[in-house]
């Protein structure tokens, strides 16, 4: 049987195109025999990755085939510390590879294929928690001239907890002739004007600033102060604030109070001060929070404001 020219010629072409498909499939994907022949886990770095306290890396996986492909491995392998107590590492599908800083010290994360049993390693170096928010407290304080007032220099560190730094930034004022400031953050009233008053970590290079208000008036509100600049919400630290006034009550003395979300902390409506008194203080009550949530109080007499912060964190 013989076939004529034109199908001969059909039949051709469709083998050609075939043969070509199957060609480009091969070069996209590595073939169905090709096994794990070995891992990399990335960052590479002959030394050890640091990560402070608090803080996460995350590592990818990038396997080599027998074939000489590489690929993206990461959610296939198993992930492991050698010291879960210093950096544990993830295995969930969304977030493989991720390794959470836990304590100083030094973890191996390994990556493993646990059907060839190749292994990769890293090495992170677990470093003391640092300063990633500096805040300085009282905020916007009005002093008596002559009177002295410790300033807080609150700091929130990688592992979420609070310090205050106030024995360990470099304080500095705008204008002494007004304020002065020690080392330390006690500030001095000198006459009546504004100085700007600095705290800053040398570390972190982090730094924040208040005006200090200087004046001549008696009893007039001073300032707002927390017992802790930062709390675990609904934990069990208490917190207790604090009205000021630049120097003791004539008379009765009501100072208003509020709240930017008194769904994660709540303050009373007021707080009275009775005369002879110069300050008075309140009680903060504070609700879990999903997330780390800043609330702004508030204690305002006549047409004045003041305005502490408070940071309240999620329980660990």
């Amino acid at each position: 049987m013989h076939l004529q020219p034109r199908l001969v010629w059909h039949l051709a072409f469709l083998a050609l195109a075939v043969a070509s498909l199957s060609a480009c499939s091969g070069e996209k994907s590595p073939s169905s025999q090709a096994h794990l022949a070995g891992i990399q886990v990335l960052p590479a770095s002959a030394e050890a990755i640091s990560v402070p306290t608090g803080l996460t890396v995350r590592f990818t996986a990038v396997g080599t085939f027998s074939d000489g492909t590489r690929r993206d491995v990461t959610g296939d392998v198993i992930w492991s510390s050698s010291s879960p107590a210093v950096a544990t590492v993830s295995n969930a599908p969304a977030a493989a590879g991720t390794a959470t800083a836990v304590a100083p010290g030094t973890a191996e994360i390994a990556a493993a294929d646990p059907t060839s049993g190749a292994t990769s390693y890293a090495t992170v170096r677990v470093l003391e928690a640092q300063v990633q928010e500096l805040a300085v407290a009282p905020v916007a304080p009005t002093l008596l001239v002559g009177s002295t007032l410790q300033m807080q220099a609150n700091a929130i560190l990688t592992d979420d907890t609070g310090a205050d730094l106030a024995a360990s930034v470099t304080w500095t004022s705008s204008d002494p002739a007004v304020a002065t400031v020690t080392p330390n953050g006690l500030v001095t009233a000198v006459a009546v004007g504004t100085s700007t008053i600095t705290a800053a970590d040398a570390v972190s290079g982090l730094s924040d600033a208040t005006p200090v208000s200087v004046t001549a008036l008696p009893a007039a509100l001073s300032f707002l102060s927390l017992s802790r600049g930062s709390v675990v919400g609904g934990g069990p630290v208490q917190i207790t604030g604090t009205v000021m006034l630049t120097s003791p009550a004539t008379e009765l003395v009501v100072v208003s109070l509020a709240s930017s979300d008194a769904a994660v902390a709540s303050v009373p409506d007021s707080v009275v001060l009775p005369a002879g008194a110069q300050s008075a203080t309140f009680a903060v009550t504070t609700s879990a929070v999903a997330r780390k949530t800043a609330v702004f109080l508030t204690a305002t007499r006549e047409d004045v404001t003041k305005t502490a912060k408070l940071n309240v964190r999620v329980a660990r």
